[in-house]
């Protein structure tokens, strides 16, 4: 009786797959974590946006609204790698008035010196929100 001789795959990586596959997963999850922080800035400008807004038409005249918002806003937009610099702050108040209208563009850029092996593009993201004054308030207080 002869022995049975059987070749099976040990499961070993050879040097090359390493080779070539270390890169690409790296490039990977650079990737992954370029869109998050895309998408993460986006949802941070566009809820400062509103929140300022909302901030300003609370207020009684068109520099108290004014004021209101950009320090929400920037209050909001903290994150240095979420906004690198800080934001760019635009506020209409030209129609600051019971009925009339204000409102706020937010313009941020997030940092991408900890992506550099990714090399991005810089982006930049804007939201803008507009709130209706209440046209049933007092222009003054009594």
């Amino acid at each position: 009786m002869g022995r049975l001789v059987t070749d099976r795959d040990r499961g070993e990586a050879n040097a090359l797959g390493l080779v070539m596959v270390a890169p690409v997963a790296i490039g990977v999850a650079l990737l992954v974590l370029w869109t998050g922080r895309k998408v993460d800035t986006d949802a941070q400008v566009q809820a400062a946006s509103s929140a300022a807004v909302q901030a300003a038409v609370r207020q009684r005249t068109a520099g108290a609204a004014a004021a209101s918002a950009r320090a929400t806003a920037t209050a909001m937009l903290v994150d240095a790698k979420a906004c690198a610099g800080g934001p760019a702050i635009a506020i209409d108040t030209s129609q600051f008035r019971p009925g009339g209208t204000v409102s706020v563009t937010v313009t941020c850029s997030p940092s991408s010196d900890d992506l550099a092996p990714l090399a991005p593009h810089p982006a930049t993201f804007t939201a803008s929100a507009a709130a209706t004054i209440d046209p049933y308030r007092a222009e003054a207080l009594p």
